[in-house]
């Protein structure tokens, strides 16, 4: 008895380019606070409009390409932790502990119905990914 062959096509396209990213994202504190809004159902109202919700405008973020470290552009500090190579980043200075980015994709009709998979190579720690 023959034993079958399954043969799956696969294809990788690199995502580094044509990302956005905010660190200041004036919308980012309503991410979550609805009902269920980051466990479950990432639309399930109207009235959450923060970065994570599909139709926000960030038009006018930084454009970048991966990989991409944000804490660089922050300044130094002798009062900073030196586990952030005295940067001006961890608890003392929460305004720049939050970063925003944001990546458009187009998926192929050709590709519907099919098993998609999004790797990530690297992303540091506390993240969440929205899709």
């Amino acid at each position: 008895m023959a034993q079958g062959i399954l043969l799956a096509l696969l294809y990788s396209v690199l995502l580094n380019g044509g990302w956005t990213f905010s660190r200041d994202a004036a919308d980012d504190r309503a991410h979550g606070t609805e009902y269920f809004t980051y466990v479950a159902k990432a639309r399930s109202a109207d009235h959450n409009t923060g970065p994570a919700m599909p139709g926000y405008d960030d038009s006018l973020w930084q454009r970048v390409t991966l990989p991409h470290d944000w804490a660089v552009d922050l300044p130094f500090s002798g009062e900073a932790s030196h586990s952030h190579g005295y940067k001006c980043i961890g608890w003392k200075y929460p305004g720049n502990c939050i970063g925003w980015y944001r990546k458009h994709l187009f998926i192929p009709a050709q590709d519907k119905g099919k098993r998609v998979l999004i790797e990530f190579d690297g992303i540091y720690r506390n993240s969440q990914v929205f899709c």
